[in-house]
């Protein structure tokens, strides 16, 4: 079986569109099979993979939070975050690049704070409150990479904070 085919069983599989969606929904179903091959080696998750995932990572946030409490910067907090991943025995790259390509040629590059079994992006702050442009990054990452999610993460109040992003044309099948 060729990668195509393997590639198509799966999306088939784990990405059904819904008996009411119509065309658009192929069509996202081909655009995401296309994005596979864009974002590299990455292995698609069912929705219930990703939430189980994205819940992980929300309590080790807790956890990090509870022991460290707020106030140190960004760098403290995202290694003690892939420390907690990695004892799970997750898949965790520290300060992923991410190319933005324009026809063809890469016209700038950005680095996600952490990237989780090569589908979960993690965008950490340290601040008072989010705004928009912190959400406004975590879009920029997922129209890049072609991810479904990304986590923005406070933790510069005395409760952590927890974003979930999604990419806009994945929201129906994962939200």
């Amino acid at each position: 079986m060729d990668a195509d085919t393997q590639i198509d069983r799966e999306l088939t599989r784990k990405w059904r569109p819904r008996q009411s969606e119509d065309f658009a929904s192929i069509s996202m179903i081909l655009n995401l099979r296309s994005s596979a091959f864009i974002c590299g080696n990455i292995s698609l998750m069912t929705e219930n993979e990703l939430n189980s995932l994205s819940e992980k990572v929300i309590g080790c946030c807790y956890t990090i939070s509870n022991v460290l409490g707020s106030g140190f910067l960004e760098k403290v907090y995202e290694n003690a975050l892939a420390h907690e991943l990695r004892k799970l025995g997750l898949k965790v790259e520290l300060q992923k690049p991410l190319h933005v390509i324009y026809d063809g040629v890469i016209v700038g590059e950005y680095f996600a704070d952490l990237l989780i079994e090569d589908v979960l992006i993690i965008e950490l702050k340290s601040c008072n409150g989010f705004n928009d442009v912190h959400k406004a990054q975590c879009i920029n990452y997922l129209n890049a990479t072609k991810l479904p999610l990304c986590l923005l993460i406070n933790f510069g109040r005395p409760r952590v904070e927890v974003k979930r992003i999604f990419q806009s044309q994945f929201l129906e099948n994962i939200a």
